[in-house]
């Protein structure tokens, strides 16, 4: 029995049935983040309430499209800790996802201020569930 890496305990199916693992594929994965638009303050809290009000799955998927490119810029600050980038960016997707999730446009904090914390704790968790423990 093949064991489970911790990213496949951890982690639901990648959005929109993305799959990394060769290079041109996570060429084809970055060029696809970099065309997404960016947004304004303003349509991330409309996407927000439609969110919490509605429960708007659009809205969920507009406001993580928009971000993925923020899961790339802060994964590429953690690719010496010994954890390949595609896993990299696979955690700091579900990172992603749980901001898009949380995120509450009442607090007037910025959802990408809102999202860096989520994005960097899940990046954390797999950096550190990756490291072996040192004899003593």
């Amino acid at each position: 029995m093949q064991s489970k890496s911790y990213l496949d305990v951890i982690q639901p199916p990648l959005p929109f049935g993305r799959v990394m693992n060769a290079p041109d594929t996570i060429a084809a994965y970055l060029a696809s983040v970099h065309a997404a638009p960016s947004l304004t303050r303003e349509q991330e809290c409309q996407l927000g309430w439609n969110i919490i009000n509605e429960g708007c799955q659009a809205s969920r998927e507009q406001l993580a499209c928009a971000h993925q490119r923020l899961v790339v810029a802060i994964a590429s600050n953690y690719t010496s800790r010994g954890v390949r980038f595609p896993d990299l960016l696979d955690a700091g997707t579900v990172g992603l996802h749980r901001a898009v999730s949380t995120y509450d446009p009442a607090t007037g904090v910025a959802f990408s201020t809102h999202a860096s914390w989520w994005i960097k704790q899940l990046l954390l968790n797999v950096i550190s569930a990756s490291c072996k423990d040192v004899p003593a």
